[in-house]
Parts: C-alpha cells; structure tokens; sequence
C-alpha cells in the first residue's frame, strides 16, 4: 500500500515545508525524497530509526 503526503499550504497558498526542501542542495533535496518515499511506502507503520513516540514537552523538562 502506498500513502500520500500532504504539505501544508497556508491560507497565501504557499508551502513552509516545500520551501524548506528548495533551500538546501540537491544533496540534501536527494535524501529527503529518499526518506519522503519510504514514508509513503510504510505510512503510519513506519519504524525506528525512521520515526519515534512523540512525547509531551512537559515530560522532557523543555
């Protein structure tokens, strides 16, 4: 099964998350479509050392 990636646009259209990938080389730009891909691949399944529990700012002390 193969999952879709959103971006969020904000309400001008524009997007913070697609902006960020056109600053860096294409290097770099290379590597997060990597990473982007196997998101799509494994979706919500996805493991470490590719994803981690998200935990609360509250329970790290920041």
């Amino acid at each position: 099964m193969s999952y879709r990636i959103v971006f969020y646009r904000t309400p001008r259209g524009d997007s913070p998350s697609e902006m960020f990938l056109d600053g860096h080389n294409d290097k770099v730009r290379a590597k997060f479509k990597k990473l982007l891909q196997i998101l799509k691949e494994h979706g919500p399944n996805l493991n470490r050392p590719y994803s981690d529990y998200k935990r609360d700012c509250e329970e790290r002390g920041s």
